[in-house]
């Protein structure tokens, strides 16, 4: 190895295996998950959300429902037998799935809920959450067609995960 290269080794040396690692995106969908259960605590026995609060509700457990469901599909694909890129391909093709399929119709009853003149969302996140899930899904869709599926699942996860935690937070700082 070339001098001056052994920074690199030892950043290699620190990496998790992929099953380490997605079993901490579980552990961080999980703890997602709870924040969510929070959130529904605060509604009350009936849950009477504003539009706007339920669709910043459901991002946060979009988020966590679907990295979480991509962990589940990778640790059965590889107790199934499978190689790791068959795993990484498989996984990609369920968060896919289980994104567009929760997604699109949040991301519709956002832009209606954002009609309402008692809302307290502003365009630009919409444009936000929008940009984020274009990404997110041209990464999971990365996964299943190149041969860079470990990197595009750790991106997906990561992002959305960052995105279920700022309507987390949003969820707490707006009244609606």
């Amino acid at each position: 190895m070339p001098a001056g290269y052994g920074h690199i080794r030892y950043a290699a040396e620190l990496m998790m295996s992929p099953e380490e690692l997605f079993s901490l995106y579980a552990e961080l969908s999980l703890g997602l998950a709870g924040f969510a259960g929070v959130v529904s605590a605060f509604a009350g026995r009936d849950r009477t959300f504003r539009p706007t609060e339920r669709v910043r509700f459901l991002a946060v457990v979009i988020a966590s429902g679907s990295v979480l469901s991509g962990c589940f599909t990778f640790f059965a694909a590889i107790a199934g037998g499978l190689s790791l890129s068959t795993s990484y391909r498989l996984t990609g093709v369920v968060c896919l799935a289980f994104t567009l399929v929760s997604f699109v119709p949040n991301f519709v009853a956002a832009w209606r809920a954002a009609k309402d003149p008692d809302s307290t969302t502003e365009y630009w996140s919409l444009y936000v959450s929008a940009g984020a899930y274009v990404a997110i899904c041209s990464v999971y869709l990365a996964a299943l067609l190149t041969g860079y599926g470990f990197a595009c699942l750790v991106v997906g996860f990561s992002i959305q995960l960052l995105h279920g935690l700022w309507m987390f937070v949003r969820v707490l700082t707006r009244a609606n």
